[in-house]
């Protein structure tokens, strides 16, 4: 039972890929309800990306930081958790209503050490290492309301591809530096389409084919490792052994541009790229809207 309900807010923790419905049994006025889901894009030629949650630490506006512990730690690969699938992590956790300043997703990532770790095509494995995280693990500084008698429904963008680097010595362990950010669900609309398989069938192509996302007032497209990188990206992929399609989810609304490259296994984020874009297209998102944009 739940005591002191008004002052009360029941949080739902998800870890899924894209296109998220949570929430809670949502039948009282006086609760209002917090659903968090973490979706991501993947990284080119990993098999598995596996990561240990621990927990999550949510810091109030007003008052000391506090942390929600799993009952017992979570291996989870996210490379499991895109399109519309989702994993639950936390279900109907009371934390009081208000600003927070920021969300951190406690994770296990030591140096040399397969707590958390990458694994390849080519049957390499490595661990995954945060520089920083003993301290800060996967922190979001972008503050969010958890609104009393109301639903606060957020989904945390974890762009792999943009958040594993490799080092310079390939026996080392990857780095994890996460691209992050955290939207409201209830204002992000989503893209989708096709690709023609022409387009990325040059002799210039890479391995990996990618639509990248970027801000209409940005000046030019640019690779990851550029001063203008794109805001998340999506892989190419075949479906249903016919058609190549994309599919970018959690967008805010505004007007962007799509950009297809088919270079993507060429992109380090580390450093800045001579990458190739085949076509660049426009697309207006809107909330709780699929605009469909295909590259023909």
């Amino acid at each position: 039972m739940i005591t002191n309900a008004k002052k009360r807010v029941l949080a739902s923790i998800l870890l899924t890929s894209a296109f998220v419905i949570s929430g809670c049994d949502n039948s009282s006025n006086d609760t209002s309800y917090l659903s968090i889901a973490v979706k991501d894009a993947p990284i080119d030629g990993a098999t598995r990306v596996m990561v240990q949650f621990e927990g999550i630490e949510l810091k109030p506006k007003d008052g000391n930081s506090f942390e929600i512990d799993l009952s017992e730690i979570q291996s989870v690969n996210l490379l499991d958790y895109q399109g519309s699938n989702s994993l639950q992590l936390f279900n109907d956790v009371a934390i009081e209503p208000g600003e927070y300043n920021w969300i951190r997703l406690k994770v296990n990532a030591q140096q040399q050490a397969m707590d958390s770790f990458i694994e390849f095509d080519t049957g390499a494995m490595y661990s995954l290492y945060i520089p920083s995280g003993s301290q800060t693990g996967l922190k979001l500084n972008n503050g969010f309301t958890a609104p009393a008698n109301g639903e606060a429904d957020f989904t945390i963008d974890f762009d792999l591809r943009q958040s594993i680097h490799q080092p310079g010595n390939a026996s080392d362990d990857y780095f994890l530096r996460p691209v992050l950010r955290i939207v409201d669900n209830t204002q992000v609309g989503h893209i989708e389409g096709t690709v023609a398989a022409n387009l990325v069938a040059g002799e210039t192509c890479g391995e990996v084919n990618a639509v990248y996302l970027y801000d209409t007032s940005e000046l030019a497209v640019d690779d990851i490792g550029s001063a203008n990188p794109p805001q998340t990206t999506a892989t190419v992929k075949l479906e249903n052994n016919s058609n190549l399609a994309y599919s970018l989810g959690f967008i805010l609304p505004g007007d962007y541009t799509l950009a297809l490259t088919c270079q993507a296994d060429l992109d380090d984020p580390e450093t800045d790229d001579d990458l190739v874009f085949i076509a660049e297209l426009p697309v207006t998102v809107e909330a709780d809207q699929t605009a469909t944009i295909n590259f023909e």
